[in-house]
């Protein structure tokens, strides 16, 4: 990994792009202890991120430590924290949490060599510009430490990764955009509800057509993937799928998830 700012940037979903900073990352702290800053996007990418890392870790029986440090962090952990190498949090938490309270974080700004910045492409509008300040800030910090980090970016469904990231970070970046991951084909439907009601331009229930459309694939005997655009669209849906008329496996083949839930509704769904 050159000193150059990386950018993995037009990959596809589910390309392997955590693997692509992930075993660098490892290779460098292995060589020459330091301390890594990766931004997630959500709570829950957070602690699937270190599920990942942590098993290649294992994989490699390296002593390696990583932590989240979210919202949820226990005031106990937060000092194992300050002391992991790599450290995954979300940029809103950052902010409020340990910039302004850097001297606690002395070592790890002293040895932080790599910033990731993971689904780059959720950073845009207000939010993003929220997450350029926080960047000009952790960069300002790590200046008075006398470090100076390498970004890192991640992205998929971007058509201009290498400008987001530029913009975001005001350093240059090198794009990465060669995707080695299999494939199958595929196909894009667009569907439209039916009009039921023609003078008022009103349409069938889009909740109604998809449990329709659900139902058909689940007996055929294909995994399925549903997204909503509501926590409250998701809870319906998953209701719907699940009544005897519609329901083509029993109720452990379905399941639901949002943001929001708690560890004991995740073992219910």
């Amino acid at each position: 990994m050159s000193r150059r700012q990386k950018c993995c940037g037009s990959d596809a979903t589910a390309s392997g792009k955590t693997l692509c900073y992930i075993c660098p990352l490892l290779q460098r702290l292995i060589e020459d202890p330091a301390r890594a800053h990766v931004f997630v996007s959500y709570q829950s990418t957070g602690r699937d991120q270190l599920h990942e890392f942590q098993a290649a870790v294992d994989a490699m029986g390296s002593d390696i430590r990583a932590f989240t440090y979210d919202g949820d962090t226990h005031k106990m952990r937060a000092g194992h924290s300050r002391t992991a190498n790599v450290v995954l949090d979300q940029s809103g938490h950052a902010a409020q949490r340990h910039l302004p309270h850097h001297t606690k974080w002395a070592k790890c700004f002293e040895n932080l060599r790599y910033v990731v910045i993971d689904e780059l492409h959720y950073y845009r509008g207000v939010y993003g510009s929220h997450l350029a300040n926080v960047v000009r800030r952790l960069r300002r910090i790590c200046e008075f430490y006398g470090s100076k980090p390498q970004f890192i970016c991640c992205s998929a469904t971007i058509a201009n990764p290498k400008e987001l990231a530029e913009a975001l970070t005001e350093t240059p970046f090198e794009l990465v955009d060669r995707n080695g991951a299999p494939s199958g084909e595929k196909f894009f439907v667009f569907y439209n509800p039916p009009v039921v009601n023609r003078q008022l331009g009103i349409r069938r229930s889009f909740l109604a057509e998809t449990r329709r459309i659900a139902t058909r694939v689940y007996r055929a005997h294909q995994q399925t993937l549903i997204f909503a655009n509501s926590r409250l669209a998701t809870e319906l849906l998953l209701k719907y799928i699940r009544m005897p008329a519609s329901a083509a496996h029993s109720r452990r083949h379905d399941s639901r998830y949002r943001g929001g839930y708690l560890p004991p509704a995740l073992r219910t769904t």
